[in-house]
């Protein structure tokens, strides 16, 4: 599935266990045919609950525990939908990200900071949606804009982009907590940039004083909205959006990076731990309340349209889940009112 392989899906659904025969006959002649019913979307539900209580991710250290609220827990103006049991999406290695901040610093987080983001170039450039200004980089046409951090949400206070594309690669620089009258000071940064076998580097001359490598890794973890291959994964839906729990694989570093691109998400107490809370682009959210265990597993709650109040009595009410509990949740029925 996570392949996009239609083929190789067949071809497992051919080979399913006896228990998803049935199942597995009635998603195959849907697809062959083109159509959609009801049926095959129940069969397709079926599959799907099984593999999510019978499959385990099998990475080494990977987390199997499972930190959500039980079915029995119910929250003012919220409905829990269910579980969602897709894969992983395989990362192929094409997009990268480099973070600096001041060596040192207990929270680097919390004070001025530099990116580079980098991706191929068929998937989109960093330059978003505000206003921008035209700026040449390496030689090739850029521009400087406010950082947009999703879709059309445009924080012009978390700081600068400098967008452009060299040959295969879009790539960012981004100075948060840089405005945009700081432009020309990106960009020479930008014109300086080196190319090593991992992607893409700022010398250490070239830093500002007293910066140094904060993260390397993986852009993905920087997303709130589609959390980075979750291990399990919970919606419910509220009266103006929805919340999601989701279970993720993290080092320390991966944790805290998503705070790049977010203003108003700080250390904290989150329950009965001490963890990173607040709301994240605007006074009415996005809604963050977020832990990592001593085992590496990482609870990551998100309201978009459901407040912070909320969204800690989500995280008050999370406990270790045994396999019943979890069975519970998979197997329950969507309550939540479809688009």
């Amino acid at each position: 599935m996570a392949s996009g392989d239609d083929s190789a899906f067949d071809a497992v659904l051919a080979e399913a266990p006896a228990e998803l025969e049935e199942a597995a006959a009635v998603v195959r002649e849907a697809d062959a045919n083109g159509t959609e019913s009801p049926e095959a979307e129940t069969a397709a539900a079926n599959i799907l609950n099984w593999t999510e209580l019978h499959c385990e991710q099998s990475e080494p250290g990977q987390s199997q525990r499972r930190i959500a609220p039980p079915i029995k827990a119910q929250f003012d103006g919220l409905t829990f939908c269910g579980t969602t049991a897709f894969p992983p999406s395989p990362d192929d290695g094409r997009s990268g990200m480099v973070l600096y901040g001041t060596a040192g610093s207990s929270d680097p987080y919390d004070e001025p900071m530099l990116g580079v983001l980098w991706n191929p170039a068929d998937d989109g450039g960093h330059g978003g949606d505000g206003d921008s200004e035209p700026v040449t980089v390496r030689g090739q046409s850029g521009v400087a804009a406010p950082i947009t951090v999703f879709q059309q949400t445009i924080l012009p206070e978390l700081g600068t982009v400098i967008a452009w594309t060299d040959g295969e690669n879009a790539l960012g620089l981004y100075g948060r907590g840089w405005s945009m009258d700081r432009a020309d000071e990106l960009v020479a940064i930008a014109d300086r940039l080196e190319v090593v076998e991992t992607g893409f580097r700022i010398p250490d001359d070239v830093l500002p004083a007293g910066f140094a490598e904060v993260f390397s890794g993986s852009p993905s973890v920087t997303s709130l909205v589609f959390a980075p291959s979750p291990h399990y994964s919970l919606r419910y839906q509220g009266d103006d959006g929805l919340l999601d729990v989701n279970g993720i694989q993290m080092s320390e570093d991966e944790f805290e990076a998503f705070r790049f691109f977010t203003i108003g998400v700080d250390q904290g107490d989150v329950g009965t731990h001490q963890g990173l809370v607040g709301n994240a682009w605007h006074a009415d959210g996005p809604a963050v309340v977020t832990w990592r265990e001593s085992d590496g597993l990482v609870v990551r709650i998100v309201g978009i349209g459901v407040g912070l109040d909320t969204a800690r009595e989500v995280a008050t009410a999370s406990r270790d889940l045994t396999d019943e509990d979890w069975a519970e949740l998979v197997e329950a029925d969507d309550r939540c009112e479809q688009p």
